[in-house]
């Protein structure tokens, strides 16, 4: 979580996140759909592996619905974020 407060308030040079296998959960997701919203300097996301919830996801794809910088996301597709992808 701390990582994701980072982007959001101080990242001026990061520009690739890894943040697979970190178990994100709802509240991570949360937390990391505000922080991209208002990232300008991330362009590499990793997500895979985390399990999210369709829910979860959703608050991602809110953030990066504003963020112009991202040009890769990976994440891991289950069942439960097929919808989301399709969106």
């Amino acid at each position: 979580r701390l990582m994701i407060l980072y982007i959001s308030k101080n990242n001026t040079a990061v520009r690739t996140l890894n943040l697979s296998w970190n178990g994100l959960g709802l509240e991570g997701c949360h937390e990391l759909g505000k922080s991209l919203k208002v990232n300008r300097t991330l362009t590499d996301l990793d997500l895979s592996a985390n399990r999210v919830s369709y829910d979860a996801f959703k608050m991602v794809m809110r953030g990066l619905h504003r963020n112009r910088t991202i040009k890769t996301l990976k994440v891991s597709v289950s069942s439960d974020l097929t919808g989301v992808l399709s969106l």
